[in-house]
């Protein structure tokens, strides 16, 4: 293992100057030396195909990333710079919604605090703290997350408890919401 190192600490200046006059030959150098040093440290034989050109099959595609990864097996190079990577689109929101609002008065002193003040005195109104995940500020007043669907729908038993703290306050949960401008 370590005349394998060597010989890559030997070659590594000859090849930083061949990336200099021919851009990617060096690191695709380096990579096919790598590979044949990663072969002999398991105790494989060093074989490798010689690549000529493009292929003249029509058929041959290389689409997945397995088919390419094998493809260097057999000793073809991939550009990483021709890749395009294509995201799947966001999936949207759960069926039932977790969030709870209160609506305020667009003058209300609770439109004051901020979102962490807020979490802290919702979670003091209820005994399992657990029930509100997360508090925001919202045009129409404040937001409250709920973990699941089902402890939004326990969050609501509290719900006088909540408009009686914040006063001249409503608080509701429904699957739509429309937003009050203030």
């Amino acid at each position: 293992m370590e005349k394998v190192k060597g010989l890559l600490d030997i070659t590594n200046p000859y090849l930083q100057e061949i990336e200099k006059d021919y851009p990617g030959v060096g690191t695709d150098f380096m990579a096919l030396l790598a590979e044949g040093a990663s072969r002999v440290m398991l105790g494989q034989r060093v074989y490798s195909k010689m690549y000529n050109g493009p292929k003249s099959n029509s058929n041959y595609s290389m689409n997945t990333w397995a088919a390419k990864a094998a493809g260097t097996a057999t000793g073809e190079t991939i550009s990483l710079k021709k890749q395009v990577l294509k995201g799947t689109p966001p999936r949207g929101q759960n069926k039932e919604d977790r969030r709870i609002i209160i609506r305020l008065d667009s003058n209300h002193e609770a439109r004051k605090s901020d979102s962490f003040q807020l979490r802290q005195t919702i979670q003091n109104l209820v005994p399992d703290k657990t029930l509100v995940t997360d508090v925001w500020k919202v045009p129409s007043g404040v937001a409250i997350l709920a973990p699941t669907p089902a402890k939004a729908a326990t969050l609501m038993q509290y719900k006088k408890d909540i408009e009686n703290r914040f006063g001249n306050a409503v608080v509701e949960r429904q699957e739509t919401w429309t937003t009050r401008t203030s």
